[in-house]
């Protein structure tokens, strides 16, 4: 559905002449088309109950699991992103207090008297 989405925005955004950008338009067409390629893949793959057909790469007729391919590289992502979420729950703990300390603070340029 998201493919379609995507695909349907491009199409419109281009017939209206609001995407000027032939570039960025081709990117999001072949986005929407790589969606939509691996969405039927994944309908096929589960029509036919065969989930190897998604979950294994084959190289010389040797077949191997792809997590033991992957399985560095996304140790490596799920460290980084960590660090990330880490990172910006500390700063959204900051935003919190000193919201909580600047929030019923007058404005010293404004006029005392009125009620806002």
């Amino acid at each position: 559905i998201i493919g379609i989405v995507i695909l349907g925005v491009a199409g419109y955004a281009r017939g209206v002449a609001k995407f000027t950008n032939l570039a960025a338009l081709g990117a999001l067409v072949a986005v929407g088309v790589i969606l939509l390629l691996v969405a039927i893949i994944g309908f096929i793959a589960a029509i036919k109950h065969h989930q190897i057909l998604l979950f294994m790469s084959c190289n010389n007729k040797k077949c191997e699991y792809c997590y033991n391919v992957v399985k560095e590289p996304i140790a490596l992502a799920l460290k980084a992103g960590g660090g990330v979420g880490l990172f910006f729950s500390f700063t959204f703990f900051l935003a919190i207090y000193v919201a909580r300390q600047f929030r019923n603070l007058k404005d010293p340029h404004s006029n005392g008297d009125s009620f806002l």
